[in-house]
């Protein structure tokens, strides 16, 4: 009896240890492909590239900017995107509150 369950146990512990060496040669390594993505998308937001980083947003993105109303939806993101680098602009023009005096 005792025989039979080591036996067991080896062609179990055989198994697990096949399956694993399978499953590891099957499964393709992507960090060299997420990395590459992850490249772009930081030169993209570097050189201010709306066009480029707006292929990546899923249609139901969300997005939390910090002490701000949280964005929803991928139209969204793109006026927020747009309008934050308006805003970034009226600040290095020494415009910090956007408001232009009409007088």
């Amino acid at each position: 009896m005792k025989k039979n369950l080591r036996n067991y146990g080896f062609l179990l512990l055989l198994f697990t240890a096949l399956v694993s060496v399978c499953y590891a040669q099957d499964t393709p390594d992507y960090t060299a492909q997420i990395e590459k993505i992850n490249d772009l998308l930081i030169k993209a937001e570097m050189d201010q590239d709306i066009v480029f980083t707006e292929k990546y947003y899923a249609d139901d993105i969300i997005i939390l900017p910090n002490m701000g109303a949280m964005i929803k939806g991928k139209e969204a993101a793109i006026e927020a995107e747009k309008e934050g680098r308006q805003r970034e602009i009226l600040n290095h023009l020494g415009d910090p509150d956007g408001w232009r005096s009409k007088g």
